[in-house]
């Protein structure tokens, strides 16, 4: 599970950075939701509580 996390959020940092839609200057990053949702999706039946 832990180089799967890593390996997704690797990927939607650098994708959300290219994409350039989302600010930078936020307390938590983009990625770092997209990463809960997918997480949460894939291992808890999509709970996202």
């Amino acid at each position: 599970m832990k180089d799967f996390t890593v390996a997704i959020y690797s990927f939607l940092d650098d994708f959300c950075k290219n994409i350039e839609l989302f600010k930078e200057n936020q307390k938590t990053r983009d990625a770092e939701v997209l990463v809960a949702a997918i997480l949460a999706a894939r291992y808890v039946g999509g709970n996202h509580q």
